[in-house]
This record gives C-alpha cells, structure tokens and sequence, in this order.
C-alpha cells in the first residue's frame, strides 16, 4: 500500500523550522561524479548513465525527467586550467557537456548537479 505524507512546514528540535516548498523546490535533483578519463560514472544519485563520445565529451542522462529543458546544469572538474562548454541541445532527460583547454578537447573527472523542477 502506497502512502502520503502532507506538511507545510519541517521541525527541528533544537535547528527550528523550514517551509517544505523549500526542500522541494531547493533540493539539488541529480548529481554525479565521472573518472578522470571521463568515460563512466564513479557515484551518483538521479543519473541514469552517460555516452563518453570523445576526448572531453560527454552526455549524461537523468533518471526522472525535468519540467522543461531551463534547468540548471552545474559542473566542477579536477583541471582547472579548462573552459566549460554547454550544447544547447539540452533535452528534459539529457544534457551534452564539452570541456577543452584553449580549443584542444581533454578529459577530466567532473563533478554535475542538476537544480530544477521534476516532471
């Protein structure tokens, strides 16, 4: 049997409260971590799989779709000296990502996040 909980709002015994629109609406919906040859996912949460396309690209692939496709795409990595690059060929499942250091592609561990609405 399948349940629901209802509130507005979550208590803390000593931390005090917080507005559940909050935990919705402010909750990080997927992250990941890659390997550093950027072809496979080392951790994640709400991350189905990725396509390791060539050197420095990649596309990831959400487990639960978004609302639209103006969802927030964060990413860090382990080379700083890099640049990040976004298609804009996001869909609501999926996003391509391309890094490269001054215009040569090259691979590196990246660390995504993804904020927005669910469908």
């Amino acid at each position: 049997m399948a349940g629901k909980i209802i509130a507005d709002q979550i208590e803390h015994s000593t931390a005090g409260s917080l507005d559940t629109s909050y935990v919705v609406n402010g909750s990080a919906k997927a992250w990941a971590e890659t390997n550093a040859a950027g072809t496979s996912i080392l951790g994640s949460f709400g991350f189905s799989s990725m396509t390791d396309y060539s050197t420095g690209q990649q596309q990831m692939f959400l487990s639960n779709a978004m609302t639209n496709v103006f969802y927030s795409r964060l990413a860090t990595g382990e080379n700083t000296a890099v640049s990040w690059e976004w298609t804009d060929s996001a869909t609501t499942t999926s996003f391509i990502h391309y890094f490269n250091n001054e215009s040569t592609y090259v691979d590196g561990g990246v660390c995504y996040g993804v904020m927005g609405d669910l469908a």
